[in-house]
């Protein structure tokens, strides 16, 4: 009944306070939501008016610390779709690569999160996204990674580094490894691992190509 829903929706509110919603949890909460108010309007300032202040501010400065300056080294690859990709062609964009392969399980528990950010961008011609199948030991990864995002509904541009050169170039040891480029061709962040969490992965995300853009 009734006592349930309230006591579901606390518990939900107090794990996105807290930044610790997975993305099953968001759906629900966007569920009851729409249960009490009739409709979806308004929902992204509900959502924003649960996250704490002290943790927006708190991610902000832990974001800014992690800030460093080197040139990214450039690179031609193809998509899943078969298109060449060149990190050239994208000066001007904040560039967002996420370093993964098909045996990795921390990269794939990561992508839902990826996927927020990713949507939350979904409008932005300045910010791309490109996940670098890297290290990978299958042989038909093409048809392997298209049939996984359409499954996955992931709307993800995959890029093929077909024999690592391109991790390599960027010191990727460890997967997942995210590293973002800004619009100067520049690397900014570089970040190792997986913590578990989509709602904090995708803010983080999202805080990290802010700073970049606020800096123009």
């Amino acid at each position: 009944g009734l006592a349930k829903r309230k006591e579901l929706k606390q518990a939900l509110e107090t794990s996105y306070n807290l930044n610790q919603s997975s993305t099953y949890m968001l759906d629900l909460m966007k569920t009851i939501y729409i249960a009490e108010n009739k409709s979806a309007g308004g929902y992204d300032s509900y959502l924003n008016n649960l996250k704490s202040v002290s943790g927006q501010e708190e991610l902000k400065t832990k974001i800014r610390q992690m800030l460093i300056s080197k040139d990214a080294p450039g690179f031609k690859l193809l998509d899943q779709n078969g298109n060449t990709v060149t990190l050239e062609s994208q000066r001007g964009k904040v560039v967002v690569l996420d370093f993964w392969a098909s045996w990795c399980a921390p990269c794939k528990a990561a992508f839902p999160g990826m996927k927020l950010a990713v949507d939350h961008f979904t409008k932005d011609p300045d910010v791309a996204f490109f996940f670098v199948d890297t290290q990978e030991k299958r042989t038909d990864i093409k048809e392997y990674v298209s049939k996984y995002m359409l499954e996955n509904s992931y709307p993800f541009t995959v890029l093929l580094d077909a024999n690592s050169e391109v991790s390599k170039k960027f010191g990727v040891g460890p997967i997942p490894h995210k590293i973002i480029v800004d619009a100067h061709g520049k690397i900014r962040f570089s970040e190792v691992g997986y913590m578990g969490s989509p709602s904090e992965l995708s803010d983080e995300i999202i805080e990290m190509v802010n700073v970049l853009r606020e800096e123009k």
